[in-house]
């Protein structure tokens, strides 16, 4: 049992990859990183997260699909993302 109360466990900021649980990652990956981990919504069965996707239309949301996650747990990437988007912006000015 995680006692979310003390882990550092897809804290806000966390970047995370998921996939269909059918497709293992073999052909599909979506990242994401953690917006929020109510204590409320992780004591439920089974735990909730809040995520922000890079690109929503990637979403697919089906009740009926089960999804593996994994946590990139060595960095944070919360910090350098308003960086990386200005980044982004100067590339595609001419």
């Amino acid at each position: 049992m995680i006692r979310w109360d003390q882990s550092k466990r897809l804290v806000a900021g966390s970047l995370v990859a998921l996939t269909p649980e059918t497709d293992n990652f073999r052909t599909k990956c979506i990242l994401a990183t953690v917006a929020a981990r109510p204590l409320a919504a992780l004591e439920q069965n089974p735990p909730e997260v809040d995520l922000f996707f890079a690109r929503p239309e990637e979403i697919e949301i089906d009740p009926s699909v089960s999804w593996t996650m994994v946590e990139e747990r060595t960095g944070f990437y919360e910090a350098s993302r308003h960086t990386m988007l200005a980044l982004q912006k100067l590339m595609r000015e001419p």
